[in-house]
């Protein structure tokens, strides 16, 4: 990714998109310092550079600052109108407390969806992921993240998004070799071990939970605001745990 941004023209938009991949590399690997360094030399190359703003959001969300990570979103969404933006605001609203904002913002995440899907585009997974973490249609996210699933059984980001919606909807016996399956490349997604571990829990394998909870930390910079504060309570309680 380093060479493809390398190979990049100064200010284009190929090499700020690289440049932004590269960003999120260095937050699954638990280096947040320079993940946004990264960010910041994209924006003096490209300013308001969308991806790039969203990827400072998430720094600032990691170092404890959600309101600058709104602001920033906002304004990424106000320069591209686009559905992630708007998915991580939501998410941000939620895990904050902000429970009547989040549902507002999650109906204009719908209707962007429904618009996106008029246009041609496959929503599924995105649609399934959203309103199972929102806790909304679970029967449609069923569906969609079953029809993900069999569009691409080897998929890693299908195999887990189906898993994480059986899970969710009371299902986790057969959530649990899906996520496996997902698992078998060693990705470094804190959601997929964070999905992993509550379907080990909720099929009694608390060890193998733990564990994925762990495998998770390090990467927690970059993982779904919903997910990060389970994920550094449940390792501190396991950590404290060990201690005695």
């Amino acid at each position: 990714m380093e060479a493809a941004a390398d190979a990049g023209v100064f200010g284009q938009e190929n090499r700020a998109w690289a440049l932004y991949t590269l960003g999120v590399l260095y937050l699954q690997s638990g280096k947040p310092d320079t993940a946004e360094y990264i960010f910041k030399g994209i924006l003096e190359e490209r300013p308001d550079y969308p991806f790039a703003l969203s990827g400072l959001a998430r720094t600032a969300y990691f170092r404890g600052n959600p309101d600058e990570a709104l602001r920033l979103l906002t304004r990424a969404a106000e320069i591209t109108p686009d559905h992630i933006y708007l998915e991580q605001i939501a998410d941000i609203e939620r895990s904050i407390g902000k429970v009547s904002d989040a549902e507002g913002v999650a109906k204009i995440v719908l209707a962007s969806f429904e618009q996106h899907e008029n246009d041609g585009w496959n929503i599924d997974r995105e649609y399934a992921l959203f309103c199972t973490n929102h806790g909304i249609n679970p029967g449609e996210s069923l569906m969609r993240a079953r029809r993900e699933y069999d569009r691409r059984p080897e998929n890693v980001d299908a195999l887990d998004a189906y898993a994480w919606v059986l899970c969710k909807n009371g299902n986790a016996a057969a959530a649990l070799p899906l996520i496996e399956h997902a698992l078998r490349l060693g990705t470094r997604n804190p959601d997929v071990h964070f999905h992993a571990a509550l379907i080990y829990r909720a099929n009694g394998n608390n060890a193998l939970s733990e564990f994925h909870m762990r495998a998770a930390l390090p990467a927690r910079p970059s993982c779904n605001p919903l997910y990060s504060g389970e994920i550094e309570s449940a390792v501190s309680h396991a950590l404290a745990f060990d201690g005695k």
